[in-house]
């Protein structure tokens, strides 16, 4: 019996050694995982000072992606590995942009073609890059912006008023 735990625990070290590693280098968060939700709405957002880039919300799967939960995901059909894009990647999505009322404000046209932007180089509003950043290939996922993270107090002309909650469905096509 004393050699079964012996070995037991060599294997146990061994496990964690691999989880701890894979963990720190980046390979391993509660998202590439694929937790299930009633597990992630228990863990913290950091771990020994390492952000996992956001810590999970209440039922219905909704992620908070930012401390202040100014921007907020959910998975509508998960994607494929555990690799998100980098800053500077060219990523193309198909989007669908709503207001609370469920107005559509802005969708992409099967004729054009996803739309493609620089991830991280400022050149949409906020709550995009950090949103599109957390999503792996394939994914569609339904994110909300707070004012803060979309066009603010300003609105955009007259078609997003002033201070308005956004709501954009995006899927992950491809980046390079």
């Amino acid at each position: 019996k004393r050699g079964n735990s012996s070995a037991f625990g060599i294997i146990f070290l061994v496990v964690a050694g691999i989880l701890g590693f894979a963990y720190y280098t980046g390979r391993l968060s509660p998202r590439t995982l694929h937790l299930p939700q009633s597990v992630l709405n228990h863990l913290p957002t950091s771990f020994m000072g390492h952000q996992w880039g956001g810590m999970m919300g209440p039922a219905g799967g909704m992620m908070m992606l930012t401390q202040d939960g100014g921007v907020q995901k959910q998975i509508l059909i998960p994607g494929a590995g555990g690799q998100v894009p980098r800053p500077g990647s060219t990523v193309s999505v198909w989007y669908k942009g709503t207001l609370v009322d469920g107005s559509v404000f802005d969708e992409t046209n099967p004729q054009r073609g996803p739309f493609q932007f620089q991830l991280g180089a400022g050149r949409v509003i906020q709550g995009w890059d950090i949103a599109v950043s957390s999503m792996t290939l394939g994914e569609k996922a339904k994110v909300i912006l707070s004012p803060q993270y979309a066009y603010g107090e300003q609105g955009a002309g007259n078609i997003i008023p002033p201070r308005a909650t956004l709501i954009f469905e995006i899927h992950l096509v491809h980046w390079e």
